[in-house]
């Protein structure tokens, strides 16, 4: 239900506007390059079934259809667990394809059939790869040497109903305890009304920011999308943020695209409220405008390159006037493709040294799946690689400390005996492909993280292994305090973690990184999850139930150095009689992750000095030290690590920009620092994943990392290329030295 009607919003009367308008333009018109206008794709085949595109060069998700061209990579990049066509080009000018092979995992696993996810895409052809309930599509209606027509689609309005309007546990309980009160599959919108300058949700969704901005062409003013956020929006107070979970989250990404018309309705079915986004060729129009206000037309030729993309946009506003709006698309989205190209290599670029580096959650079964993944990573210029080894509590490689512990030694899905790969060690292959191609390895470890809770909603279903057999070690949150074994985070979607103030999870996480630099030859450990579990921001009602370290031995603890044991601390006695014994609580907690960064550090400078030592962390001083108990300042202080990773979760450049400008600042340039950015994880276009690099290079950052390979395509690879090009890779990875 919402909590107030919809119909005539304040943000909805154009009158309103007055001279905010403009404070709009300058708010936001010139601060994220425009992804662009999603030109949709339709099947149909011979015998007139017509099949919906959901997306296309996109990651593919549960329940899509998503269609793959050249411009994506060599290949799909995908699992085995969906269904994929391959068809080649036939005619150009019907959209004609043949299609040559239709594989699925059943009759993968029982024939020799080489496409089995993952498939080639021909250079002069596609690939229609389903996922979930998509996936009956292709399998009843294509088959090897059937022809069908891939139709464009330039323009659509698509609808979806809104869950809540400025959510609060009342008025949206199904979202009470999540970040942003917003719920599983919701589509929620915020407004001024909220109450919250941000949004205050998590990276598990997608936002978009919707203003009204006027239309020169037709002398209106329209509300349209003028940014894309992955998390934590920034609210407009002349406009709406809307953010959307699972099945909402897909819909923004597919149909709410930069330019976008946002309008509301009522579904005459049920009465509910809707968002109604309409493309039109105003849509394309927009977005090459902004692309070229934002181009800097430096030189002869480029001052040249601008003054015909001028003429260009004339021509399409004429063609919009003869109502040519197909053609006026056509011709804005040919000449932004060609400008963003030709943009590519103006962007400076970072030492050829630094660390240009990328996350990467292994899926590879072979040598050979793992030196394509590197190859390709090479040809993207990225010399830097974040190996995800240690994560839901178990590792990638056969770990004798797992033996030793009476755990199983080695994720089974990596396992040569279950056929998760066809070796031994896949770190191992992973260390000796990665550094033919000179680009330096370092294990992602997910320090305190132990497991995720399945989609059944039991407790303990995956706490993963080492909460498993010992759930002793499991970190508590003041509201799960009296619960018989470990209870997952509501903050961050079911995960488990391990307790950080135990003598025994610090023992026994160290031993593995100790056999992790003794026996490999890496070249870096990242620690990631170095931190408790978040919380809620302090000015939340909810705040003291989400914090976490209520366990056995962290209140025995600190009930001996403090006489008070802290799970008697209530909402009201933290801020007023125990307000001390709070702070000290607070640091005790800072203490035991400082404690194992230190010791950390001791041990790879005993074992093997040449391993760099990086952290994930998060730049906001409340977000890092008072949610998370992560105080990275000290660790720069004390020299403990070689050097820092802050990670801006949303995707507005300008918080790329200050997050590395306080990181470097707090540590007066004695850590170096490299940039995370989420561009891919994000969905944002191209364009907008350099602008995130540039403003980290602008801002002091030593390097960067991108999260993360599963969403990164081929033209961000070949953009990332061009805009690095004048740096030569010469080897691995190292931040400047301070």
């Amino acid at each position: 239900m919402l909590n107030r009607p919809l119909l005539n919003p304040p943000w909805a009367s154009f009158q309103y506007w007055g001279v905010i308008l403009v404070m709009v333009v300058v708010a936001f018109g010139l601060l994220v390059q425009p992804s662009q206008a999603q030109l949709t794709f339709h099947v149909e085949t011979e015998s007139g079934v017509s099949v919906e595109v959901s997306g296309d060069n996109r990651i593919r998700t549960d329940n899509t259809l998503i269609l793959y061209t050249s411009d994506y990579g060599d290949s799909t990049r995908t699992n085995p667990y969906g269904v994929e066509v391959v068809a080649v080009q036939t005619d150009p000018i019907q959209g004609s394809y043949e299609v040559k092979t239709v594989s699925q995992y059943p009759h993968c696993k029982k024939t020799t059939e080489p496409t089995c996810g993952n498939a080639d895409i021909p250079p002069s052809g596609i690939v229609l790869s389903a996922a979930g309930s998509k996936r009956p599509q292709l399998l009843d209606n294509l088959r090897p040497g059937d022809l069908f027509y891939l139709k464009k689609e330039w323009f659509q309005e698509r609808a979806y109903p809104i869950s809540v309007v400025d959510p609060t546990p009342i008025t949206n309980p199904k979202g009470s305890g999540f970040p942003g009160v917003r719920g599983s599959n919701q589509l929620i919108l915020y407004d001024r009304h909220y109450g919250y300058g941000k949004t205050g949700t998590n990276e598990f969704g997608y936002e978009v920011t919707v203003v009204p901005q006027q239309d020169a062409q037709k002398n209106t003013t329209e509300l349209l999308v003028v940014e894309h956020e992955g998390s934590d929006s920034s609210i407009p107070v002349n406009g709406f943020v809307l953010s959307g979970h699972g099945r909402a989250r897909n819909w923004l990404i597919a149909n709410t695209p930069i330019g976008a018309k946002i309008n509301f309705s009522t579904d005459d079915t049920n009465g509910k409220q809707v968002v109604v986004s309409t493309v039109d060729s105003g849509t394309y129009r927009y977005q090459l405008q902004r692309r070229m206000e934002q181009a800097k037309c430096i030189g002869v030729n480029a001052r040249h390159l601008c003054e015909q993309r001028y003429v260009t946009l004339g021509d399409i506003r004429r063609l919009e006037l003869e109502s040519q709006h197909e053609q006026a698309a056509e011709l804005a989205t040919n000449t932004l493709t060609r400008l963003n190209k030709a943009l590519w290599s103006e962007y400076p670029a970072f030492p050829a040294q630094a660390v240009k580096g990328m996350w990467h959650r292994p899926v590879e079964t072979s040598r050979k799946e793992v030196a394509g993944t590197l190859d390709f990573f090479q040809k993207a210029g990225i010399n830097t690689l974040y190996l995800e080894t240690f994560f839901h509590g178990f590792t990638i490689f056969p770990s004798k400390t797992y033996d030793a512990y009476g755990l199983p030694n080695q994720y089974p899905k990596f396992t040569q005996a279950s056929g998760g790969f066809d070796e031994a060690d896949p770190l191992k292959v992973w260390i000796e492909e990665a550094h033919k191609r000179d680009i330096a390895l370092h294990v992602w470890f997910e320090t305190f993280y132990a497991g995720n809770k399945g989609p059944n909603g039991k407790y303990g279903q995956e706490t993963g292994p080492i909460l498993a057999k010992y759930p002793q070690w499991a970190n508590v949150q003041y509201s799960s305090k009296g619960h018989d074994g470990p209870s997952p985070s509501t903050l961050e979607l079911g995960s488990f973690f391990l307790d950080p103030a135990n003598y025994e999870v610090q023992a026994f996480v160290l031993k593995l990184v100790e056999e992790m630099v003794t026996n490999y030859d890496l070249d870096g450990v990242q620690l990631d999850y170095i931190r408790y579990p978040s919380s809620f921001p302090k000015d939340r009602y909810s705040y003291l139930k989400t914090t976490w370290g209520y366990t056995p031995v962290s209140r025995a603890e600190f009930k001996k150095n403090h006489d008070f044991d802290p799970i008697l601390f209530t909402k009201k006695n933290y801020q007023q009689e125990h307000q001390a014994k709070w702070r000290a609580w607070e640091s005790f907690k800072v203490d035991q992750v400082n404690r194992f960064v230190r010791q950390t550090s001791e041990l790879i400078e005993t074992k093997k000095p040449s391993v760099k030592l990086s952290a994930v962390v998060f730049a906001h001083p409340e977000e890092s030290l008072v949610r998370k108990h992560q105080e990275w300042k000290t660790w720069s202080e004390q020299g403990w690590v070689d050097y820092l990773v802050p990670i801006t979760i949303t995707s507005a450049v300008k918080v790329v920009r200050s997050d590395i400008e306080q990181v470097v600042n707090a540590t007066h340039n004695k850590t170096p620092v490299v940039a995370g950015v989420f561009g891919p994880f994000n969905s944002n276009s191209t364009e907008h994943l350099l602008d995130q690099i540039d403003a980290a290079r602008m801002s002091g950052a030593g390097g960067f990392a991108i999260f993360d390979s599963a969403h990164f395509t081929g033209q961000m690879a070949q953009a990332l290329k061009a805009s690095q090009a004048s740096s030569k890779q010469v080897g691995p990875g190292l931040p400047p030295t301070p």
